[in-house]
């Protein structure tokens, strides 16, 4: 007795999704001795990892010291790789038939990689708005920013708060700039103080004012001339020359 197309058909797809979970498996299992952490850390490492607003999709993030989506790749290449060997060594030996099946199970394989990738993104998604969500519900626009940028726009807005028309002002900090967090923080900065306070270099205008930003010692850059507006912690400084 023959099997109807359909059974046949059912049959193929559930063998399809048994692949795609043992490959889950093994992308997860691989991290988890790698790595040393239990399998829930691992699902929970990929929640702000695989997918950020206004960045790459697809961010390497280091965890002890090792890139979290390296496994994937490594899969990838290894598999892939080692496919390609059989069906040459198959075509050695003339069996172009098997050529044919090789090609399918590459094809298949690559379509996990990038599922698994797209599952990964859709969760670690789902992760970011629902926490923003958490944050916007039930406050005020004010309150919205204040729990996303904190003590950045807090100073910005008592800075904002403080002055009255138009500054040009020097950004003074001991942190590294160049690089996160604090190019983060400094264009948080920028970006609320502006128009009223200008961390550019506008038409070569003088600078009256000072941003001071984590300097370990504020006093070395404070003269006679300068008036303390702002002074959160000794961390966040305004000053303005009167």
């Amino acid at each position: 007795m023959t099997k109807s197309p359909r059974k046949t058909s059912s049959l193929r797809h559930i063998k399809i999704l048994l692949c795609f979970l043992i490959f889950c498996f093994i992308y997860i299992f691989m991290q988890k001795n790698i790595l040393n952490i239990s399998f829930l850390s691992v699902i929970n490492l990929h929640k702000e990892t695989l997918y950020a607003p206004n960045s790459d999709l697809c961010v390497l993030e280091r965890y002890k010291n090792v890139h979290i989506y390296s496994f994937l790749y490594i899969l990838i290449v290894f598999v892939v790789s080692g496919l390609y060997i059989v069906a040459t060594i198959k075509f050695v030996f003339k069996k172009l038939s098997f050529i044919r099946s090789i090609k399918k199970y590459i094809l298949l394989f690559l379509f996990f990689s990038f599922f698994l990738l797209a599952i990964l993104q859709q969760y670690s998604r789902y992760h970011i708005v629902n926490n923003d969500l958490g944050i916007a519900k039930k406050r005020s626009e004010h309150e919205k920013k204040l729990a996303l940028f904190k003590a950045e726009y807090a100073f910005a807005t008592k800075a904002i708060n403080a002055t009255s028309g138009w500054h040009q002002a020097d950004f003074l900090t001991d942190l590294n700039c160049n690089k996160d967090p604090c190019i983060v923080n400094h264009r948080i900065i920028k970006f609320f103080l502006y128009p009223t306070i200008s961390l550019d270099n506008v038409n070569q205008a003088k600078k009256d004012a000072k941003v001071l930003f984590f300097l370990d010692d504020p006093q070395k850059v404070i003269t006679n001339k300068d008036k303390i507006l702002v002074n959160m912690d000794n961390k966040y400084i305004l000053t303005i020359e009167e």
